[in-house]
């Protein structure tokens, strides 16, 4: 039973060691981890928008009207809102 248990605690690790690695790369570029394009990502910065989080506060209306933001970052922002939504 020594090889069972061995090999959980193994597995147990690798998946602790995987977490720890996604939430890393979520702190590194926390715009990326939430599934937005390089694109968005630098238009959001630009008009300083240093996180995903951020744009909860702001009126969809608001968003709009960043120069840069069209269609599909528009579509990349509502889809991240509806989750976040979901969440709550």
């Amino acid at each position: 039973m020594a090889g069972k248990d061995d090999y959980l605690d193994r597995i147990a690790s690798a998946t602790a060691n995987a977490q720890s690695t996604l939430d890393l790369m979520s702190q590194a570029n926390p715009f990326k981890a939430q599934g937005f394009s390089p694109r968005t990502e630098k238009v959001l910065r630009k008009w300083g928008v240093e996180s995903p989080e951020q744009l909860v506060d702001l009126s969809l209306d608001y968003i709009r009207t960043i120069p840069g933001v069209g269609r599909l970052a528009m579509m990349e922002i509502q889809l991240y809102l509806k989750a976040v939504s979901d969440l709550l």
